[in-house]
């Protein structure tokens, strides 16, 4: 289900009518509002049917957050798109999280991406585009998503006639983004889980140090830490846009400021294999 992004959508449609061989993009915008899903979307209009099912599509991700590392190009993606198309027009690739993707990585895919052989669609998908190569960027028509708006998600929650109670839930524990939308529509079980890892940190920044590090130590312990810590950030950033919509700068805005900084400073270092999580946890319940 795509939610939004009708622009994006028109733009693309354009460029796919032009008579190419090659076509490489690169999609950006924030976490969880459908990059992915629009790019399967054309994917599965190119081959016919569920690309994840084709032997034309190549689909490249990270696996559990760690590198994409060369081995996986130069073996697998390159040797896949020096091959003529089984039945489709196009060989079609998909790159998600693609910062993820070495330095070496990316200055391997580059040498096909301007020198490309055959029909080729490649697309690739991320959040934070800075940490991409220049040259690797420059060789991707970027095609920039944004946030589905509150009036959108509105409209699309009220034509599937969700109850009012439960809109309202959607809408403030989804922070509009449509991945957490569909997850809420489909396991309303997921919605209470959001609700209770929020208020988790809400009552755990008000305990005494010592019961702080005791979650910290459980936290640390979590599979989807990264998953919670986003959701925290998410929480932070809404609260931060509520005071600034009051036009002052108050003194719980620095508040929420630091906060949010502190949060982004622990979700960079859990991201490291060898990070002892539980020590960066305490470091940031000692920071706020």
């Amino acid at each position: 289900m795509i939610l939004g992004h009708k622009t994006q959508i028109e733009i693309l449609e354009k460029i796919l009518n032009q008579e190419k061989n090659n076509f490489a993009f690169l999609f950006v915008g924030p976490e969880g509002i459908g990059k992915k899903t629009v790019a399967l979307h054309f994917f599965e209009k190119i081959l016919g049917k569920n690309p994840l099912f084709h032997p034309d599509f190549f689909f490249l991700k990270s696996e559990d957050g760690k590198k994409i590392f060369i081995e996986k190009i130069r073996k697998e993606l390159i040797p896949f798109l020096s091959l003529k198309p089984f039945n489709a027009p196009l060989k079609c690739v998909l790159i998600d999280d693609v910062h993820l993707m070495t330095l070496e990585g990316q200055q391997a895919l580059l040498k096909t991406l301007e020198e490309p052989k055959g029909k080729t669609l490649i697309i690739v998908v991320t959040h934070l585009p800075d940490l991409l190569l220049p040259t690797f960027r420059s060789r991707l028509q970027k095609i920039v998503f944004f946030q589905p708006t509150k009036k959108e998600i509105e409209a699309y929650l009220n034509k599937m006639k969700i109850e009012k109670t439960l809109l309202n839930e959607i809408l403030e524990f989804s922070f509009l983004k449509p991945s957490f939308i569909f997850r809420f529509l489909e396991n309303k079980e997921k919605l209470k889980e959001k609700k209770e890892e929020i208020f988790r940190l809400v009552k755990i920044l008000k305990m005494p140090l010592f019961e702080k590090f005791i979650w910290a130590k459980e936290l640390s312990k979590r599979e989807n830490l990264k998953e919670i810590l986003g959701l925290w950030v998410f929480y932070f950033r809404k609260l931060a846009l509520n005071e600034i919509e009051k036009k002052s700068i108050s003194e719980r805005l620095l508040k929420i400021n630091e906060v949010l900084s502190q949060l982004d400073d622990l979700t960079f270092l859990i991201s490291f294999d060898k990070i002892n999580k539980q020590l960066a946890l305490e470091t940031f319940f000692l920071k706020v």
